[in-house]
């Protein structure tokens, strides 16, 4: 098609539009274009004509072809102004007037995608000119090319890092491809262009959390923006949350939650928080600092604070500082019962009262004159853990008889014992027992003074410059008090057999075999004694007595009846010991049963020999296997004694073999399993034992003693009852009752059932053995070889 070209070299407008340009005026000159185009459409071939030849002469007037392009978009030839503005930016890339021209144009459907190509290659030579930055992000986001408008966008941050906006707008390009912690740290880095957008920056990113609720991280996020906003309860709120996802979160929300208390050093939820999760993470001490704070700022508790302090205290019950926080809690709630238990454990830890509730402690019988007592107590007691001993003793002293009575005892004797004031301690003690015979601590207070007392006397003997020197038997005595039998049978021995204190030292020899179950040495050593004392002698019944003891618990029936055949010619001690045997013990079984009798500190067993009647009998047709298995079993219990146990072992199971089914073998095996401290096997024996013989009071008897040693003392006591019930003179049922009451800490009917046990004289050495603390003549020979004395029994009745 031919193009019509109007001429205008005549036309005045004209000739001043080409005179601007040869002036380059160009803005002139493309104006002057425009009002030519705009009244005569028709001119626009010569006016491009014109400047075409213009162009051809001066290649690289650039703002001449801007003019052109002007032209182009002015008269909507866009592809025309796109290849024109192409041109320029060969010319020149940086021109920025090109690039805003070609934005200005974009939106032209039919260019598009040749300007996008220009700008994107522009972009890649690092060319960052602001039309190029401002048109690129909206052609990709239009395109939903977010990866190419982030790297815009990031372009544009560090062009212009003042600009909220491009923040803004980048932190939710991140968050469109799913980039949410980079998203939220962008977001963040316009924080201080903008503070006030914080509260825009927290609901953009609970937002994100709702869409990613398991990203810890962005939990931490939020709850620094949450501080940062001054919310702290929405801070703590997002902290359980999140710990209550994870616990391994809670080290790090301390953190977090400490760093805040600085800020905020009396927010309630904060400081509960803390301790909850210090309680949690088993910090005792760090939680209970933060309750003490926030019962310190409240002046109050609720119930969250009462249950959580309850749960620490309960986890560690004497820590100082959540006791002296438990008594401020009550004491503001008037809760004496509580204050009072609480300060009583408080002052067990020997440390004095704080001044403010000593004060308090003073001031509460002005409200509550029946407390006063109680006051005056937790006054003596705060003196005794100063040290302000003579304070103490006057308090206390004051004390005596009122209700506070046996609490101002136990103290008061204490102190007279920190003050190594023994022989005072020692008088207020034995009065305090004669008044409180139950009361298992005074008890213990008692043994721990005797054996203060023993102690320093060996130690005293031990030092090379004492004087005067203590004889060997008193040595031997006070070993023989703290259950020390090798070492008291070594001074023993040291004494002369010219000595006229020899035949006793031997004789309390053969004691200390006894205790120790070596009843094969006892006689042994009884049998070399016995000729060298006359008739008349005082030793020589309590040489028959232990005699008739060590067979007793030897389990020697032959020697017994022997013995007992030659009852008239016995002293009446002696008779009422033979008496008791005869009466009560089976002397003419075939086969010898096994028990055991603990240590007075339960820390061993002794093994003895079960002489007492058992309803069990023996099948007529078993007799001639029981005389085969009757050697072995008896020759196991030999071994036994003389603390051979594989010997023993062996002897058992050769008299098991011969017959299975004979439950006294199958005890005696058990007895020795409980010896080696196989105490399932043993129990498992026993019980075996129990199946063939259901009715054996034995048995019962050793099933009690395992019930014992695995701390069952209640099932232990009901079944020693009940063969009590059957065989009220069991002795030995007694002196296991009694050692299971001790167990349990109560000492009257531990004593009441030794007591009983002693009916069988030859129990009075073990008796006396658990007792002896409450003989102030326990130094003495004598007492180590006579009953009970009534005094000591009276305390039991």
């Amino acid at each position: 098609m031919q193009i019509q070209i109007t001429p205008l070299k005549s036309n005045k407008d004209f000739q001043v539009a080409c005179h601007c340009l040869s002036q380059n005026q160009y803005r002139d000159g493309f104006n002057r274009f425009k009002q030519l185009i705009s009244s005569t459409p028709e001119y626009l071939p010569s006016i491009l004509t014109y400047i075409y030849k213009k162009i051809n002469r001066h290649y690289s007037d650039i703002p001449l072809r801007v003019c052109l392009s002007d032209l182009y978009i002015f008269t909507s030839k866009y592809n025309d102004a796109v290849e024109e503005l192409e041109d320029i930016i060969e010319l020149d890339p940086h021109f920025s007037q090109a690039y805003h021209l070609l934005a200005k144009i974009y939106h032209q459907q039919q260019c598009q995608d040749k300007i996008k190509a220009i700008f994107e290659t522009a972009f890649e030579q690092q060319i960052y000119d602001t039309a190029i930055l401002d048109i690129l992000p909206k052609i990709y986001l239009e395109s939903k090319d977010i990866e190419k408008s982030i790297v815009i966008y990031n372009k544009l941050i560090e062009n212009d890092p003042q600009h909220y906006q491009n923040y803004q707008l980048l932190a939710e390009l991140y968050k469109r491809n799913k980039q949410y912690l980079q998203a939220i740290r962008t977001y963040l880095n316009a924080l201080p262009i903008s503070p006030n957008s914080l509260t825009n920056i927290i609901t953009f990113v609970e937002d994100i959390l709702r869409n990613c609720p398991s990203n810890y991280e962005i939990h931490q996020q939020l709850i620094s923006l949450y501080f940062q906003a001054c919310e702290p309860q929405k801070a703590v709120k997002q902290v359980k949350l999140l710990c209550d996802k994870d616990s391994s979160f809670v080290p790090e929300s301390i953190r977090l939650l400490k760093e805040a208390l600085n800020t905020f050093p009396h927010n309630q939820p904060l400081l509960f928080t803390l301790a909850l999760f210090s309680y949690q993470s088993k910090q005792f001490t760090q939680s209970i600092s933060y309750l003490n704070q926030l019962f310190d700022h409240l002046n109050r508790f609720d119930d969250d604070c009462q249950q959580l302090l309850k749960q620490v205290m309960d986890a560690e019950p004497k820590q100082h500082l959540g006791l002296s926080l438990q008594i401020k809690v009550a004491l503001k709630a008037g809760d004496l019962n509580t204050t009072f238990t609480c300060i009583d454990t408080l002052l067990s830890l020997n440390e004095p009262l704080e001044e403010p509730l000593l004060e308090q402690i003073k001031q509460i019988p002005d409200k509550h004159p029946e407390k006063s007592t109680h006051c005056q107590f937790f006054l003596a007691h705060h003196e005794y853990n100063k040290n302000e001993h003579l304070a103490c003793i006057q308090i206390c002293q004051r004390l005596l008889n009122s209700e506070k009575d046996l609490d101002a005892r136990i103290l008061l004797i204490k102190t007279h014992q920190r003050q190594s004031d023994t022989g005072s301690a020692l008088i207020a003690l034995q009065d305090a027992i004669s008044t409180y015979p139950s009361h298992w601590p005074l008890h213990q207070l008692l043994k721990q003074n005797k054996l203060k007392q023993i102690n320093d006397t060996l130690d005293h003997h031990l030092n090379p410059t004492s004087s005067p020197p203590i004889s060997p038997l008193i040595i031997g005595l006070l070993h023989l008090r703290k259950g020390d039998m090798y070492a008291a049978i070594e001074q023993f021995q040291h004494i002369e057999p010219s000595d006229n204190i020899h035949q006793q030292a031997q004789l309390l020899v053969s004691r200390c075999f006894i205790e120790l179950g070596r009843f094969d040495l006892v006689s042994t050593q009884l049998n070399r004694i016995l000729p060298h004392i006359a008739k008349n002698h005082p030793l020589y019944d309590l040489c028959q007595h232990y005699h008739y003891a060590n067979l007793f618990f030897h389990g020697a029936h032959e020697d017994m009846q022997l013995q007992l055949s030659k009852l008239p010619e016995k002293s009446a001690p002696l008779n009422r010991t033979l008496s008791v045997i005869n009466t009560h013990c089976q002397l003419n079984s075939p086969l010898r049963t096994l028990s055991a009798i603990q240590t007075p500190d339960s820390t061993q067993l002794i093994p003895i020999a079960c002489m007492y009647k058992d309803p069990v009998s023996t099948e007529t047709d078993q007799q001639n296997i029981i005389s085969l298995a009757d050697p072995h079993n008896n020759k196991g219990i030999l071994q036994l004694f003389a603390q051979e146990y594989e010997l023993a072992q062996e002897e058992f199971q050769i008299a098991a073999q011969l017959n299975p089914n004979i439950a006294n073998i199958i005890n005696n095996q058990g007895i020795l399993s409980l010896l080696k401290g196989n105490i399932s096997t043993a129990k498992q024996e026993l019980e075996n034992a129990h199946e063939l013989a259901p009715t054996s009071i034995n048995i019962q008897l050793n099933l009690a003693l395992i019930n014992t040693q695995l701390g069952q003392y209640d099932t232990a006591i009901k079944q020693l009852q009940k063969i009590l019930e059957t065989q009220p003179h069991h002795h030995l049922a007694y002196l296991q009752l009694g050692d299971l009451y001790a167990q349990k800490e109560q000492p009257k009917l531990a004593g009441i059932y030794w007591m009983k046990a002693s009916e069988n004289p030859c129990f009075n050495l073990f008796i006396h053995r658990r007792i002896h603390y409450l003989d102030p003549e326990s130094y003495h020979p004598q007492s180590w070889t006579s009953t009970p004395k009534d005094d000591i029994k009276q305390l039991f009745k």
